[in-house]
């Protein structure tokens, strides 16, 4: 369950590298302000866009990130807190 304590985590450990950069790539782009057609640009500019869908996908069924048809433009929602369990691994992984 989403809400369960150290879900983030387990959820980011069974993710594949793909579905991470994904990720990464929301991150880099405004976080949950980020643009849908920013974030994809970005993707397909290290993977191939063949990617871009089941990664976005995996992140919506994990929970992860949810994109959002908004007023403006398109753009991603981020849980809350997803974005410190990010940092944190990151600074423990190096």
């Amino acid at each position: 369950m989403v809400s369960s304590e150290g879900y983030y985590k387990r959820a980011l450990a069974k993710s594949t590298g793909y579905t991470l950069g994904l990720l990464d790539a929301i991150v880099e782009n405004g976080g949950t302000s980020g643009s849908v057609v920013a974030v994809r640009k970005a993707f397909e500019k290290r993977f191939s866009s063949h990617y871009y869908y089941p990664s976005h996908r995996t992140l919506t069924r994990l929970g992860l990130a949810y994109a959002v048809d908004g007023a403006a433009r398109p753009y991603y929602l981020l849980p809350e807190g997803l974005t410190a369990v990010l940092e944190h691994l990151k600074t423990k992984g190096t």
